[in-house]
């Protein structure tokens, strides 16, 4: 078993399963070498399609999975620690001691209930951020400001509150964009990851694009 995770190859399928993104991610991601566990190639110079390399042992030692399950009928190596309750369970008492202190202490300061309470709670939170280990993201915002993810959504699109408002949250998303952009391209934190959190948090959607070829 050993020796098919050191020399085996992943499908596209099953890397996209594991990493929880649709094949075309996975495909792009090689395409551009923004990852480094796997290769693009064409067989022939006239062929237009693509095929792929992925490495076992590369890609399992970036995604850290080492249990193997069945995946779409192929046996495929994920970790114990890819469920999020292993992940959490595995966590250091120090790590969540730090963590919980920190959202304790931001989930403290009450709700903010005008405009410019808002604006302030929103300074505040990223200034917290900064020296605190919390790391800017949609679920601590909404926390900070007291409010639900759909509330959220709605300010976001102008529903229920103000146009000052409106713009103070599209700006705080958009800080929280660029936060993710620059932690990817940092090499922070790995494409996937990256990709998975802007779809989940801001909204952004694979396009693929289409052209018709019509005959003179």
């Amino acid at each position: 078993m050993e020796e098919n995770i050191k020399y085996g190859n992943v499908p596209v399928a099953v890397a996209a399963s594991v990493l929880k993104v649709d094949r075309q991610t996975v495909r792009l991601l090689l395409q551009n070498g923004l990852v480094n566990w796997g290769c693009v190639y064409k067989r022939t110079p006239k062929t237009k399609s693509y095929s792929y390399i992925i490495y076992a042992k590369r890609f399992y030692e970036e995604t850290g999975v080492h249990n193997w399950l069945k995946i779409s009928g192929k046996e495929v190596k994920m970790g114990r620690n890819s469920y999020p309750q292993g992940q959490i369970d595995d966590m250091e008492p120090s790590t969540v001691q730090e963590l919980v202190t920190s959202l304790k202490q931001l989930h403290d300061r009450g709700k903010p209930k005008t405009d410019e309470e808002i604006k302030q709670r929103i300074d505040e939170y990223f200034s917290f951020c900064q020296q605190s280990s919390i790391r800017p993201g949609i679920e601590s915002l909404c926390m900070a400001l007291h409010i639900s993810r759909t509330t959220l959504f709605n300010w976001n699109n102008g529903t229920g509150c103000s146009e000052k408002c409106q713009e103070l949250i599209q700006s705080a998303k958009a800080f929280i964009g660029a936060f993710i952009e620059q932690a990817m391209l940092g090499g922070k934190i790995s494409p996937p990851s990256g990709i998975f959190l802007m779809k989940i948090w801001l909204s952004y959607k694979d396009a693929i694009s289409i052209e018709e070829s019509i005959p003179n």
